[in-house]
């Protein structure tokens, strides 16, 4: 699919609730063609628009790495009606997500340093993606020390 205002077809594979208050579940979704889960590529700290067919779409950070090829995930706070109709969802729903988009971390510029990982709460799930693409064993020679620091109450 070229056109980026067109979301790729995935289905929703799998919900899980992240916390007690069960205000944060992460999805893990399955693209419906193999070609739209090839020409989904990204890079850690790109983000998407997840669509919920008949009641909009909402951008996410992409929970997942690219070396998880068989799905994409983000996680998701409840805070609207988009992500209440989300967080509504069982597997098997079909839905839509359209990018990537953003820029993603400068990788060649971090090849081969100390690496310091900072993040607080639920937007840690988006740092997911850099940490489990840098420990991927294609990857983890490229770099230096990986320390993550991480803040919640």
């Amino acid at each position: 699919m070229n056109n980026p205002y067109l979301p790729y077809p995935v289905i929703l594979e799998d919900v899980i609730i992240e916390n007690k208050a069960r205000d944060l579940k992460t999805f893990k979704l399955a693209f419906e063609k193999e070609e739209d889960r090839k020409a989904f590529s990204y890079m850690p700290g790109q983000f998407a628009e997840v669509s919920v067919l008949g009641m909009g779409e909402s951008p996410f950070g992409i929970a997942s790495s690219p070396t998880e090829q068989d799905y994409i995930m983000f996680t998701v706070k409840l805070t609207g009606s988009v992500t209440q109709e989300l967080h509504s969802s069982s597997p098997g729903r079909k839905l839509g997500v359209r990018g990537p988009m953003g820029g993603s971390f400068p990788w060649d510029r971090l090849a081969g340093k100390n690496l310091v990982i900072a993040s607080g709460g639920f937007a840690f799930t988006t740092l997911r993606s850099a940490i489990t693409y840098m420990l991927h064993p294609d990857n983890r020679s490229k770099f230096g020390d990986i320390t993550v620091v991480y803040g919640a109450r």
